[in-house]
């Protein structure tokens, strides 16, 4: 089954059968792109594409933008009227907005999911032997002076360590790189073998929120 099958079916048996009523996906499409006035039909007979409407720039200078105030709002009155916060909320200390400030001896750095690869799909696509060519592994950006004090070598396969586990991943050197911080892959998969983790690892979605590393 195709993943949009999967998604549906698995709605309809949880009990949500109004909320997932389309027997194809072209159906669900249509009814994402109503809205527009646009169809899947119509897109299939203009493969170039539609011109949906002119090209407007600052449109907010006039109109704003679309929020109920038309303006950014930092306090969501959607937000607020559904049962959750307005406003963002983070658990860190003042002094140090990592909530995990208290483990900086044995974690030094901060690790972070970074730009994605132009060859996948979050971790799809990841068994293709001609995009595996272009982007082969993760790998994990770090600061030329975090790579200097460290002793570590362009392209070197080292530890990186986590309270969820560890994994085995090439540095790669990048001047633009912050220091005390490490840019991690997002959601590789388990085609990438021999990168040694132990426990949970630090892969796939764990990298998508800031660790300590």
């Amino acid at each position: 089954w195709p993943d949009w099958k999967i998604v549906f079916e698995l709605g309809r048996k949880m009990g949500f059968k109004k909320e997932f009523p389309w027997a194809e996906v072209e159906e669900a499409i249509d009814f994402q792109l109503e809205p527009t006035g646009l169809s899947v039909d119509l897109l299939g007979k203009h493969p170039d594409g539609v011109v949906y409407e002119e090209i407007r720039y600052e449109k907010y200078k006039t109109g704003g933008f679309h929020t109920p105030t038309g303006k950014v709002e930092l306090f969501s009155e959607r937000f607020r009227e559904q049962g959750y916060p307005p406003l963002p909320e983070f658990s860190g200390l003042a002094d140090n907005p990592m909530s995990f400030s208290d483990q900086g001896d044995d974690f030094p750095f901060i690790g972070i999911s970074g730009a994605r690869s132009k060859a996948f799909v979050h971790s799809q696509y990841r068994n293709i032997p001609s995009l595996l060519k272009y982007d082969p592994e993760p790998f994990v950006d770090i600061h030329p002076g975090d790579a200097e004090r460290l002793g570590i070598c362009d392209g070197e396969r080292v530890k990186i360590e986590s309270p969820n586990g560890s994994i085995r991943i090439p540095q790669w050197i990048h001047q633009n790189a912050r220091e005390d911080l490490r840019r991690g892959p997002s959601r590789f998969s388990t085609h990438c073998l021999g990168l040694g983790r132990t426990g949970s690892g630090i892969q796939h979605q764990q990298f998508d929120r800031r660790l300590p590393v």
